[in-house]
């Protein structure tokens, strides 16, 4: 069952917010670009993971997500944010990120002791899904092998957006108190 109260439509700080936390996001990614850090693809998903929770605990509306990663795929289209990926498949791969992670944020509703399971599962399964997003939009020849290696790094993918959802939710947790926060949400 959708719940009606978080289909509502943006506010001006809303677009805000998405823009300055995708503005963080791919200024981030960008530093991390220039290091040799070998599980890069890792981090970036755990970045991504991390942040799409941020946007919805702050935000807190139907569609942020899905907005989120199209400022996020705007913002970075002629940086190297996901490696491979052209700029349209860029943006296609986070925006459908985003719609994957909508579709379990608006259908599951479920918290358990104050954990809202909805948002932790849908992005791990959203950033799940982005491996074979990739593999199916860079024409390559698939086989058996390569399938395999795709379901590794989806699963991989799966966990460690769990984890970073939990923390981004454990830090949301913590700040969501804060006098920035308040000011945001009732002002």
């Amino acid at each position: 069952m959708i719940a009606i109260e978080t289909v509502q439509a943006f506010r001006i700080k809303d677009i805000i917010a998405l823009f300055s936390l995708a503005l963080l996001l791919t200024f981030i990614t960008l530093i991390l670009q220039y290091f040799e850090i070998y599980f890069l693809f890792y981090f970036i998903m755990f970045l991504l993971s991390f942040f799409l929770t941020i946007t919805v605990f702050l935000v807190r509306k139907a569609g942020s997500a899905t907005l989120f990663f199209i400022i996020t795929s705007l913002i970075s289209y002629y940086f190297p944010l996901l490696g491979i990926l052209s700029e349209l498949n860029k943006f296609l791969v986070l925006t459908s990120i985003g719609i994957i992670f909508e579709l379990f944020f608006l259908v599951l509703k479920l918290e358990i002791k104050n954990i809202p399971i909805d948002v932790v599962f849908g992005a791990g399964f959203s950033i799940a899904s982005f491996p074979w997003l990739i593999l199916f939009l860079t024409k390559i020849e698939y086989t058996y092998q390569l399938l395999i290696k795709t379901l590794n790094v989806s699963l991989s993918a799966f966990f460690i957006a769990l984890i970073a959802s939990c923390l981004a939710f454990l830090l949301w947790y913590e700040i969501k108190k804060t006098k920035i926060i308040l000011r945001y949400e009732f002002l």
